[in-house]
């Protein structure tokens, strides 16, 4: 086991140094510079037109990780794509729910108290009255089955994954904040922005992806960033039938997300984070 540890350490470690000698379209870091900024494209592997949105984001623009569904029907994609495109920095965005009214997805596992009546992830989280339970009456072994089938298919088909993160943050549960720890240490791979000492970046509007004038909204939300690591996560997607296809209750997120794509590939905004941050990855702050 600890020569599997220490192998894996030296892959990722080897991997972010040769992404660092890599050329995309924005260079990935100016040293003399203190404050460090990851853009983060969740949800790769939801949908075709996530897996279009968070590489373009990536080939075109500031998106230096993203994050991958393994459940999600479009997860195979997503796989290939990232095999193409090895300096692109991988996680895996560990899922207990399907949040979407029309668009669902299962566990990897059987686990009776993870699914619905239908079989599909629960769409949220609830709050069981006995204090003792999870989130929506899981029980823990169940939950580490179908996190650990999750991660090692994940690491099975994106070998030079660095990281992962819970999906809409189902680690509240102390008991499931452990086990993430465990698995983090178990599989040698970051447990998101806790052991990379990343805080979330200060937003300035309410919701930038909804805001009139997205760039202005981000260029100062970047303007404030003091000296440290930081991190802003995103959601892009291409504006395509099938993501308009995809609502919730109300919402067109085909036509939000692809508003966050324009963003983060906006020449503008790729000039502005070259001249003021770091743009790095996950893989940098091993």
């Amino acid at each position: 086991m600890k020569m599997e540890k220490l192998n894996r350490r030296t892959f990722i470690k080897n991997a972010a140094l040769l992404a660092a000698t890599s050329t995309v379209s924005v260079p990935s870091r100016a040293e003399n510079k203190q404050v460090n900024l990851i853009f983060r494209a969740d949800d790769m592997g939801m949908s075709h037109a996530a897996n279009l949105g968070c590489l373009e984001s990536y080939q075109k623009g500031v998106v230096r990780s993203v994050e991958v569904m393994v459940p999600c029907p479009w997860f195979p994609e997503a796989a290939e794509m990232l095999a193409d495109h090895k300096g692109l920095d991988a996680g895996l965005h560990l899922t207990l729910n399907s949040e979407w009214k029309t668009f669902r997805w299962r566990p990897l596992t059987y686990g009776p108290s993870l699914m619905d009546e239908e079989g599909n992830f629960y769409p949220g989280f609830t709050q069981p009255k006995d204090k003792n339970q999870l989130l929506n009456g899981w029980k823990l072994p169940e939950v580490e089955k179908e996190l650990r089938a999750q991660i090692e298919l994940g690491l099975k088909k994106i070998p030079h994954l660095t990281h992962f993160s819970d999906h809409m943050f189902f680690s509240r549960e102390p008991a499931i904040e452990a086990l993430l720890v465990k698995l983090s240490d178990e599989y040698q791979l970051f447990y998101e922005n806790k052991q990379a000492g990343l805080a979330f970046a200060p937003k300035v509007e309410k919701d930038i992806e909804k805001n009139d004038d997205q760039l202005e909204a981000m260029k100062a939300r970047i303007a404030n960033l003091k000296r440290g690591n930081w991190i802003i996560i995103t959601h892009p997607s291409a504006g395509t039938e099938e993501a308009h296809a995809i609502r919730g209750s109300k919402d067109d997120i085909g036509y939000k997300r692809n508003l966050s794509r324009q963003l983060l590939i906006n020449p503008e905004l790729v000039q502005y984070c070259q001249e003021r941050v770091n743009l790095v990855a996950y893989k940098n702050l091993i």
